[in-house]
């Protein structure tokens, strides 16, 4: 029983190692996919990546997307596409260090990253004016881009983001503790609920208890 069972695992193993050959060699066929939209060179040497997609009307808002905390570009791929069908202008970036943005001198605070963006639309050529949507920690970005250039942003649009308000430690670890604390004493309430059930032994009619 058991060689049947080792013939089996290592049966599976070779079909499952095939595949991931076969796709692999599917893969290198298929070449490097070609990058969406285009590195532009923002000066020092660095260079940015940025997808604009939608017509260059020249009237109406360009929809600026800002990722969150480690996000990408090609995380805003869909909204993208949903807007080019209808025939919104809209522009999504990767940051200095992400995906295929060239990192940037530090320190890589709000500063930096707002004075990128900023550079990158005008080497692009895209002056705006601007709907910016952030997701999550680009709240914070949103709120010093919106101050920098309050001429040329007319909406912000906030996607999970936490409104500036920071959390203490205090409440976090209170609120991990007062979890574990009634988890534990689930759990002993279980027990108590739990007990053996006693079987008496069965008896003959006619018999005596």
């Amino acid at each position: 029983m058991d060689k049947m069972v080792y013939r089996v695992l290592a049966a599976t193993s070779l079909v499952v190692l095939g595949f991931i050959a076969i796709g692999g060699l599917m893969t290198a066929a298929a070449g490097t996919p070609s990058l969406r939209g285009q590195r532009i060179d923002i000066g020092g040497g660095r260079h940015m990546h940025m997808i604009c997609e939608g017509p260059v009307s020249g009237t109406g808002p360009t929809v600026l997307f800002e990722a969150g905390a480690f996000g990408f570009s090609a995380d805003w791929g869909a909204v993208q596409e949903g807007l080019t069908k209808s025939g919104q202008r809209s522009c999504a970036y990767d940051r200095a260090g992400l995906g295929q943005s060239d990192p940037g001198p530090g320190p890589r605070d709000a500063n930096a990253i707002v004075g990128d963006l900023e550079k990158l639309l005008t080497v692009a050529n895209e002056p705006g004016p601007y709907i910016y949507v952030g997701h999550s920690m680009a709240g914070v970005y949103a709120r010093l881009f919106t101050a920098r250039n309050a001429d040329k942003v007319v909406g912000v649009v906030l996607v999970a983001e936490g409104f500036g308000h920071h959390v203490p430690k205090g409440y976090i670890y209170f609120g991990m503790a007062f979890a574990f604390s009634v988890e534990m004493l689930n759990i002993r309430f279980r027990k108590k609920r739990t007990q053996a059930v006693h079987l008496r032994p069965a008896q003959m009619p006619g018999e005596d208890d």
